[in-house]
């Protein structure tokens, strides 16, 4: 049950400093569409509170009947390694995708099993400060290489100006993701029990289709955070001598 790149079995972390970033909504918008494509699916919650594993945020029947939950409890001082993270799901059989909680510092060393890390943020200016020193807790982590992007998460459409100047600082580093989950509170409604809309499936399964097939963003996430700390103008302009365009078809 390796994580490396090219395993048989994806194992993707969702990862970002602190709580209230979205992660759990990620997590389980990630593992409501790998069920709904047919695959067994188990999530590692390796929150200090671990939410998922105490039932919020369970997706509403007909699905989660595949989605199987392996908690692993952090106390005080306590870092669970790679193995132990493997180890949990090793019960969960025919599991075809492992999707793992990893609220930072805690989720540090599970980082080590992942294939895929993806970081998930909102569009002001203390997110995206915060989403920094999660950048930085994965690339200490030595993780950098396995972010495939950064999910926007609970921002509504259209954006406000400021949430569309800091949208166009991740894209022109190249380290957003195209596929994001706008409406996270309607997310969190879905997956809490009234069930997930057409819509919502659809972003969610061509989130992880993007998320699968993305390659790794380490070189442009390493030259956007020394200029996180700048204003947004500033940021944007020295983000857009880094990269070309790119678009992701779903």
């Amino acid at each position: 049950m390796s994580g490396a790149r090219g395993s048989d079995i994806p194992v993707i972390a969702v990862a970002a400093w602190g709580g209230g970033q979205g992660v759990s909504t990620v997590v389980w918008a990630l593992a409501v569409a790998a069920e709904a494509e047919g695959r067994r699916v188990a999530v590692v919650d390796r929150c200090p509170r671990p939410d998922l594993a105490a039932g919020r945020g369970r997706p509403a029947p007909p699905l989660g009947g595949s989605i199987v939950v392996v908690p692993l409890e952090v106390g005080p001082g306590v870092m669970w390694d790679a193995a132990l993270v493997t180890a949990a799901v090793a019960h969960v059989g025919g599991a075809q995708v492992i999707i793992v909680d990893s609220p930072l510092p805690f989720g540090q060393p599970a980082l080590g099993a992942a294939s895929h890390v993806v970081l998930p943020t909102r569009l002001d200016g203390a997110s995206i400060r915060g989403w920094a020193l999660g950048v930085r807790g994965v690339d200490l982590a030595g993780a950098l290489e396995k972010v495939v992007g950064t999910v926007i998460v609970d921002q509504p459409w259209p954006l406000t100006e400021g949430a569309a100047n800091w949208r166009s600082v991740l894209r022109m580093a190249g380290v957003d993701l195209e596929q994001g989950l706008w409406h996270s509170a309607r997310w969190r409604r879905a997956l809490g029990g009234g069930g997930s809309s057409a819509r919502r499936l659809a972003e969610a399964r061509c989130l992880l289709r993007e998320v699968l097939v993305a390659p790794s963003r380490a070189d442009g996430l390493r030259r956007l955070v020394r200029i996180v700390g700048r204003p947004v103008a500033e940021a944007s302009a020295d983000a857009s001598m880094a990269i070309g365009n790119r678009r992701w078809e779903c």
